[in-house]
């Protein structure tokens, strides 16, 4: 790591000056060690102050631009381009200012490396001077000695995107281990049975719903292959719960879901999808053939 690297090249610069003049190694590292741990701070303080920001701004910005393109026939019909392009704007002008001012710290962290370069060699050649007019040194040793402060800034330069990157890894974590724990609304059953005999719908007093409450509940459905059932009711009255159940996108929280005489929540998602599908009012085709679409959900499709 950078870090590490900044360090042990820091102990091996220090020894070899050392060998030719101690107060030298004393220069070498105390412009290296505090050089290179301000970049790192001063880069990771303002990184944990803006860039966390940044981050949540942009996963808003990215999941309002999906909502936006995929709602974008609704938005038109309630005539709220206006409020939607101006919630886009003020989410990215607020991710643009987090990013600069992250980019600020990035910048000081960076020039506090690069001045190590030139304070170490200015110290050496002023303590040294006397040393090198007394002879305790050669010329070309000294010359040795300015250069090893100006080859360390190769060094300690990386320390600030370090810093900034360390910030960034911490974020990306904690968003992974959210994601880790989140449990899923269906699980697969630990052995899976393949359907017998028709594929006939049946729901017996069944509840379910996306969060902790329940959308729909006492919901009740005989739907024998060959039988058409129309579901009708105002937005939100559970419509689209009942498809998501139907498809076992949602479990059965109460009551009992059978397809044929199969309990579903003995059958694999894969499994279940073979027989009960769902066409929604705004379908995705991917720009390809038909055959390719289909083999999507179904690879051994034949042409």
């Amino acid at each position: 790591t950078p870090v590490m690297a900044w360090l042990g090249t820091t102990i091996l610069a220090s020894l070899v000056a050392a060998l030719i003049w101690w107060p030298a190694a004393i220069w070498i590292a105390a412009t290296s060690l505090v050089s290179g741990g301000l970049a790192w701070l001063i880069s990771r303080a303002t990184s944990q102050s803006h860039e966390v920001q940044s981050i949540r701004l942009r996963a808003n910005l990215s999941a309002l631009v999906v909502e936006s393109l995929s709602q974008a026939r609704n938005i038109v019909l309630w005539q709220r381009q206006p409020a939607t392009l101006y919630e886009l704007d003020r989410i990215g002008r607020a991710s643009a200012t987090a990013a600069q001012q992250t980019a600020v710290g990035l910048i000081a962290g960076r020039t506090i490396a690069l001045m190590a370069g030139p304070l170490g060699a200015a110290g050496i050649a002023v303590t040294g001077h006397n040393a090198l007019a007394q002879q305790s040194f050669s010329g070309p040793m000294m010359a040795l000695l300015l250069m090893i402060p100006i080859a360390m800034v190769d060094v300690i330069s990386p320390l600030a995107d370090a810093g900034s990157l360390s910030v960034r890894t911490a974020a990306a974590r904690e968003r992974i281990d959210a994601l880790a724990v989140i449990k899923p609304a269906v699980r697969q059953p630990a052995t899976t049975v393949e359907l017998q005999g028709s594929p006939r719908i049946r729901l017996d007093s069944v509840a379910t719903g996306w969060g902790d409450e329940l959308t729909i509940s006492g919901v009740s459905l005989d739907l024998p292959p060959g039988r058409h059932v129309g579901v009708v009711g105002p937005s939100g009255c559970g419509k689209s719960t009942l498809a998501a159940l139907l498809l076992r996108f949602l479990p059965a929280r109460e009551g009992h879901y059978w397809l044929g005489s199969q309990d579903v929540a003995e059958l694999s998602g894969d499994e279940l999808r073979k027989h009960v599908g769902l066409v929604d009012d705004d379908p995705h085709v991917f720009a390809s053939n038909v055959a390719e679409n289909i083999r999507l959900a179904r690879p051994e499709a034949t042409d």
